[in-house]
């Protein structure tokens, strides 16, 4: 008896999941939707990207710089939020798809991102930015080897405070990232060398590809960070509501 009810709650929990995918296809035209369960029946992920996002990121000013983050849900079940994000021409935050995961690692990471190139195939012409989660690193390399991949200034800023407590390491660092000719890149960059070499290797082995204007690979606008996506996840209601009802919160 209690293996049927538990198999019986199992298929209840699916159904759910598999009538709120319906819903979101039907009330959202061109909406994308998935979700696994695990061997046992479990909950394990759930991907959905509205299609007025999808159709819109086509259609509209986006500018090709996508944010990538990930926050805890606080709920009575708890689990990781994934989301990608972006700005239009007016700064506003333009969501672009989102993921609900027990884990955060390279295998939940690689899943939600190769649904999102599903999604948005064009993205391999945009530029990525995170912070240093090895999850996103890795999932990136597999899924968008070729996308520029930036790091978030303001997570860099906060590990370059908490490795070398130097001020005046920081106040350089934060002109560089800001500057847009090489030939002033470099002679911050020749300071910072002067000032504290260590911080100034660690900076050159993650690449100014990553973290400044003047040596991107693309145009970064304004989005030096993450935040985009950070703005998501002040969403306090986010945090703590089911997974059943998180398309309330964006609709």
């Amino acid at each position: 008896m209690q293996s049927l009810l538990c198999s019986n709650l199992r298929q209840s929990r699916s159904s759910r999941f598999l009538r709120i995918c319906i819903c979101l296809s039907r009330l959202n035209p061109g909406t994308v939707t998935d979700f696994e369960l695990d061997d046992d029946g479990r909950f394990k992920f759930c991907f959905f990207s509205y299609g007025a996002c999808i159709h819109g990121f086509f259609r509209s000013s986006i500018r090709p710089i996508i944010a990538i983050d990930g926050t805890h849900l606080k709920g009575r079940f708890h689990g990781i939020l994934f989301m990608v994000a972006c700005s239009d021409g007016n700064k506003q935050v333009y969501p672009l798809a989102f993921r609900i995961s027990h884990k955060e690692n390279r295998e939940s990471w690689t899943w939600f991102l190769r649904r999102v190139r599903k999604c948005f195939d064009c993205l391999t012409d945009c530029m990525f930015i995170s912070d240093q989660h090895k999850g996103i690193k890795k999932a990136m390399r597999i899924v968008y080897p070729d996308a520029p991949h930036g790091l978030c200034v303001f997570h860099l800023t906060m590990n370059l405070k908490n490795t070398f407590k130097r001020e005046d390491v920081i106040g350089i660092f934060k002109r560089t990232y800001q500057i847009y000719r090489e030939s002033e890149f470099n002679e911050e960059m020749s300071e910072l060398m002067r000032v504290h070499l260590n911080a100034y290797n660690d900076l050159m082995t993650i690449g100014p590809a990553r973290w400044s204007r003047a040596y991107s690979h693309v145009r970064r606008y304004f989005m030096m960070t993450s935040n985009i996506a950070e703005c998501i996840n002040s969403c306090s209601d986010m945090h703590t509501v089911p997974y059943y009802c998180f398309d309330r919160v964006h609709t």
